[in-house]
């Protein structure tokens, strides 16, 4: 932590600017999930430091009133900044929320479609790889509104729509093609993770496997062929492996470990 905490104020935060909200969020995450008191203390202090300073440079740094996509993407840095803020107790959200609902009245975000940059209807051709950022996107919203404001910031649709046109999307199964089946199976594989996130609300609740066994066995297959790759790459170092998205599967999994033969054995069927 004190090593990307360097990292991120060297040459005048310029690492923390270039990043955004992903930065502080790294030490956030390790204060709101660690178990050690030390650690955390140490994590929310590194977050607090670092989410001020972002919060200072974004709002003394407008993105131009013309564009749209700046400006919703301006609107949710500020949304996930605030989350953040309102957990750790910290005084400068009002701040921070008083601008986002700015944005919010500016822009005309209380039209979903616009906040989104898709209606409901238009949820089931979304693509796979855009889909990543918008149920995240979704996810905050709801998570705001419902946990953390009395529904400062009211969408048409929400998660529960979201994971109704999800559950029909169609995930590539495997990584064995090249072109456009490798490109979609690496977008599937992030989607399946993250919607399980987006169930648990980053491990805010309980998420049960048999509430939804196919993503699991999705993940589990994914991941059985990520640790393939990575044996193989001990005698072909030239083989890929997706050591980011190990990384978002392993949370998943560890709380529903089973023998090899269920990881092996299972099938999974899409839709």
């Amino acid at each position: 932590m004190t090593y990307m905490k360097k990292f991120l104020s060297k040459t005048k935060y310029k690492a923390l600017y270039d990043i955004g909200d992903d930065a502080p969020s790294i030490f956030f995450e390790i204060w709101y999930t660690c178990g050690h008191s030390s650690i955390r203390a140490h994590a929310k202090a590194i977050a607090v430091t670092l989410t001020k300073k972002l919060q200072r440079w974004m709002l003394a740094s407008p993105k131009p009133l013309h564009d749209l996509r700046a400006q919703r993407d301006e609107f949710f840095a500020f949304i996930f900044i605030l989350r953040s803020e309102l957990e750790m107790g910290m005084e400068c959200a009002d701040e921070l929320m008083e601008a986002a609902k700015a944005s919010w009245e500016r822009n005309n975000f209380a039209d979903t479609s616009r906040l989104f940059g898709v209606s409901r209807a238009e949820l089931d051709s979304v693509g796979t790889g855009p889909w990543l950022e918008l149920l995240m996107r979704i996810l905050i919203m709801d998570y705001i509104n419902i946990l953390l404001t009395s529904n400062a910031f009211p969408t048409s649709y929400n998660l529960k729509d979201a994971f109704e046109v999800l559950r029909q999307h169609r995930y590539s199964c495997s990584n064995k093609a090249s072109g456009a089946t490798h490109a979609h199976f690496h977008d599937s594989f992030y989607l399946a993770t993250h919607i399980v996130y987006a169930l648990s609300a980053y491990s805010g609740i309980k998420t049960r496997e048999r509430d939804v066994p196919w993503l699991y066995r999705y993940c589990r297959r994914s991941f059985v062929y990520w640790m393939k790759n990575a044996k193989c790459k001990l005698k072909d170092t030239s083989t890929y492996v997706d050591i980011d998205g190990v990384g978002c599967v392993l949370p998943l999994l560890l709380p529903f470990c089973a023998p090899p033969r269920c990881v092996h054995g299972s099938r999974w069927q899409g839709g």
